[in-house]
């Protein structure tokens, strides 16, 4: 579900978001939706084993900022598809 979620709010926004505001947006669809997502710390780890693959992960101009943003390629939109089909649970 956390894949799903960040896949969802980063489809809203082609430039991408710092951790902060990726967190934020994450957590506010988790408390409107009661959705089980990963800690912090887990949720940055599962995006990093997806990074080239659905994510592009760049610093950011601030010291240890992360830009997380959704690949844009023919195997990340057929990830993004399998991602999107599964049912919330």
């Amino acid at each position: 579900m956390s894949i799903k979620l960040c896949v969802e709010i980063l489809e809203q926004d082609e430039s991408g978001l710092n951790q902060k505001e990726l967190t934020a947006k994450l957590y506010k669809i988790k408390d409107e939706t009661h959705f089980e997502i990963v800690g912090r710390n887990k949720l940055w780890s599962l995006l990093k084993k997806f990074e080239n693959k659905l994510f592009s992960i760049k610093t950011g101009e601030k010291p240890n900022e992360k830009i997380y943003k959704l690949c844009q390629n023919k195997n990340a939109d057929e990830i993004k598809k399998i991602v999107l089909d599964m049912e919330d649970l």
